[in-house]
């Protein structure tokens, strides 16, 4: 996947005394790189940087007003019709907001399903034993949660229901935008091993968001800095952590560091990915 001079602004109003203006506030400007088959790419940046817009717009939800993203040398927004679902299927998106993706009246069995029958894949029995092949995929037992509500599950369960309705179509790439911030240390930990794991069972590319620094540099092969909607930096791992050449991904470390030294919580990650 290429994304190529990226640039987005979003409309807002202010008004003072009778008079409204309107303007655009820009949120990427001219973001270029790749994503190579197969690696775990870690967007990293601190919050309202822009990674989450970019996300989107990788995913093909959103439209930039520059630029564009490449698949196979296809650009997103030249693709219609059979070619625009197949590439839904390819790419698809694990947000940090498991409430706001899960439909709350909906049983997460049906809602991983739900892929499968919009896409027309296979009969009933094929989508109900594809749906516990994911459950099981990601830690769930089939018969004890696919039959549940949203709202009866933890966090960490209902993010891997997310990940198996994100596997359902057999997606190449998957983009993951904060997956595990709004869980606990320990629950961090599990999620972020089953994704390593499915990255290497499956051959999937994982683009992973986060402003979490030690987060990024335990799992990512690459590590790409947004400042303030610009990408400053971008290279293997262990490059950007031992000899970072942009002065804010130099802050962000030494941040990250400080707060090691003040005894902050931080996951115990296992480093690397297979």
């Amino acid at each position: 996947m290429t994304v190529r001079q990226v640039s987005h602004a979003f409309a807002s109003r202010t008004r003072r005394g009778l008079f409204e203006r309107r303007l655009r506030l820009p949120v990427l400007a001219d973001v270029s790189f790749e994503v190579r088959r197969g690696e775990l790419l870690a967007l990293l940046g601190a919050s309202g940087c822009g990674k989450s817009t970019l996300a989107r717009i990788m995913a093909n939800l959103l439209r930039p007003d520059g630029g564009e993203i490449r698949l196979e040398g296809v650009a997103h927004h030249e693709r219609r019709g059979p070619e625009r679902r197949d590439l839904h299927r390819r790419l698809q998106l694990i947000q940090q907001d498991t409430r706001g993706t899960l439909d709350p009246r909906m049983k997460v069995g049906a809602q991983i399903e739900e892929p499968l029958v919009i896409h027309r894949l296979g009969d009933v029995a094929a989508r109900r034993h594809r749906r516990a092949s994911l459950l099981r995929a990601v830690g769930l037992d089939p018969a004890r949660h696919g039959d549940r509500l949203p709202h009866m599950l933890s966090g960490g369960e209902r993010q891997r229901v997310v990940i198996a309705r994100a596997l359902s179509l057999e997606p190449e790439i998957l983009i993951c935008d904060e997956p595990v911030s709004a869980l606990d240390v320990t629950v961090q930990a599990r999620i972020v091993d089953l994704l390593q794991r499915l990255r290497r069972d499956r051959g999937l590319t994982l683009v992973f968001i986060t402003h979490d620094v030690r987060l990024a540099a335990r799992i990512a092969d690459r590590i790409a800095v947004l400042d303030r909607g610009r990408l400053v930096e971008i290279g293997p791992t262990a490059t950007v952590i031992d000899s970072p050449s942009d002065p804010f991904t130099r802050r962000l470390l030494q941040s990250a560091r400080g707060r090691r030294r003040t005894g902050d919580a931080v996951p115990a990650l296992a480093a690397g990915v297979g």
